[in-house]
């Protein structure tokens, strides 16, 4: 529990400092516990009982099937809030049958009490 804390505080601070989302893309690849979508965003993720989380908000552009959703903001429109907050999408995006979330197949194996 005590690395899982400690990477995600590191995340906050290379958020913090870093110019771009894909040079966090390039150090959270880095991590164990972590998932990369359809578009080459790395997300950390979470174990909770047998069940596997993603620790933080989407930031993807595309359905599965790899057609934009037509939503997808970012907070203030500033590219700043992107890696805070992730994209906020309407609910005809997030209830979409294209699926915009990752599918349960593509998190990573986990032990429990991995971290």
């Amino acid at each position: 529990m005590k690395q899982l804390i400690l990477s995600i505080g590191a995340c906050m601070v290379m958020a913090s400092t870093a110019a771009s989302a894909s040079g966090i893309n390039s150090e959270l690849h880095k991590l164990d516990n972590t998932v990369q979508d359809r578009e080459g965003n790395v997300y950390l993720t979470v174990s909770i009982g047998d069940q596997v989380w993603l620790a933080e908000n989407l930031r993807s552009t595309q359905f599965q099937d790899g057609s934009a959703v037509r939503s997808g903001a970012v907070l203030n429109n500033d590219a700043a809030n992107l890696l805070t907050y992730g994209r906020l999408y309407n609910w005809h995006d997030v209830s979409d049958e294209r699926n915009l979330a990752l599918r349960a197949g593509e998190l990573p194996p986990m032990k429990i009490g991995k971290s």
